[in-house]
């Protein structure tokens, strides 16, 4: 089974495997893992008054303010919203092979927040459009055959590199 039709039958609950979590198991997951360790870390910084020339270790690259903003494996679409309305990120774009297709983004749509039913080896953006590329969670998931192509496209999309 490819792995776009897997994580489609995920997000549905069909066909669940024993082990394997449900639509809103996966987003739970994520959201319970990272999501809070990031907004932690930002709010503590901020808190600071530091916002990305303080002392403290925080890279200047995670402070989301001003830049445009690329989630591979979005799930549904939390992280690109806040990055937008929380972080103040100018723009966010999210990618995912599953969530996007069955409409688990759909309520954090706005004219900000663009999502694409794709996966990470053909990124509809163009060339150095992307300041920040996230992917929480979902780099052990890519297919080994398809890394080097994924990674030439985080190449191609982002200013800097990734």
């Amino acid at each position: 089974m490819d792995n776009r039709k897997k994580y489609i039958d995920i997000y549905q609950d069909k066909n669940p495997r024993k082990g394997m979590p449900s639509r809103d198991g996966m987003i739970k997951n994520y959201s319970q893992a990272f999501y809070p360790l990031f907004t932690q870390a930002y709010n503590q910084r901020m808190q600071r008054g530091a916002r990305g020339n303080g002392s403290s270790k925080w890279n200047p690259l995670l402070l989301l303010q001003d830049k445009v903003i690329l989630d591979i494996g979005c799930g549904d679409g939390r992280f690109c919203y806040d990055a937008v309305y929380k972080y103040e990120a100018k723009k966010a774009y999210g990618l995912d092979i599953a969530s996007v297709a069955v409409g688990a983004t759909e309520r954090y749509k706005t004219e900000k927040l663009k999502f694409f039913d794709s996966d990470a080896s053909k990124i509809p953006l163009p060339d150095n459009s992307v300041d920040i590329l996230t992917s929480f969670q979902v780099m052990e998931h890519f297919p080994l055959a398809k890394i080097d192509q994924i990674f030439q496209e985080f190449y191609r999309v982002t200013r800097q590199g990734w």
